[in-house]
């Protein structure tokens, strides 16, 4: 009987584990370059060097179960780094500063899912447009913009932010991003992460610039 700890179903585990990460990485580049309901199954199976039936064997939901595993590891991997930096020392300027940028690094660091996201027309700020395709996706999501939304309002309590509606804010930098970013891939994707995040950054602070009188900020270090 071939059960979990033999070497044969070991050898099998790991075979279906290079199928699975062969199938995602050939779907994620079509969906990027003709867009999910263009690709056909036999393509991805085809850009992965399997055959359709083997496809099936490790996806068994077809298509729509790789556009699932796609989205459910690449956010769960850009809300864990986003995460770690809103949580981290520091102002909150400077938390959303390094959030900010690990996520602008994460896109430009895969074009493929960044342009497979973009061309799916789903705003950014709206967690419950990612729940279309996968629910663990939306969670991770929704996770995201909160962290954004949270860290403003402290910034806002602190005299750090300017911003009437922190709710609002938080979604309007997330926006900003997506606008960004379907920039840098519209022009080639060829500018530098830096330069990328700068000129966003630049728009960060004009919308959350803090330009009350000083006598009604907050003191350093108050909550």
């Amino acid at each position: 009987m071939d059960t979990p700890d033999t070497p044969r179903h070991r050898a099998r585990a790991l075979r279906e584990g290079v199928y699975r990460d062969a199938v995602c990485e050939a779907a994620e580049e079509l969906f990027a370059e003709h867009g999910i309901e263009a690709t056909k199954v036999d393509e991805i199976a085809a850009a992965a060097g399997i055959s359709i039936a083997t496809l099936y064997s490790v996806f068994e939901g077809g298509k729509n179960e790789v556009i699932r595993q796609i989205h459910r590891e690449r956010l769960a991997e850009l809300v864990r780094f986003a995460t770690e930096e809103v949580a981290g020392a520091g102002s909150a300027a400077e938390r959303l500063r390094r959030a900010t940028r690990s996520s602008v690094a994460f896109f430009t660091a895969h074009p493929h899912y960044l342009r497979m996201h973009l061309r799916e027309g789903h705003a950014w700020c709206m967690p419950e447009a990612v729940a279309a395709r996968t629910r663990e996706g939306a969670e991770s999501w929704s996770d995201g913009v909160g962290a954004m939304i949270e860290i403003i309002a402290s910034g806002v309590a602190r005299g750090e932010f300017c911003a009437n509606d922190p709710r609002r804010a938080g979604k309007a930098v997330v926006m900003l991003q997506q606008l960004h970013l379907a920039d840098w891939i519209e022009a080639g994707g060829k500018e530098s992460p830096d330069a990328v995040f700068a000129r966003y950054w630049t728009d960060v602070e004009a919308l959350l610039r803090a330009d009350r009188d000083p006598e009604t900020r907050a003191p350093d270090g108050a909550e």
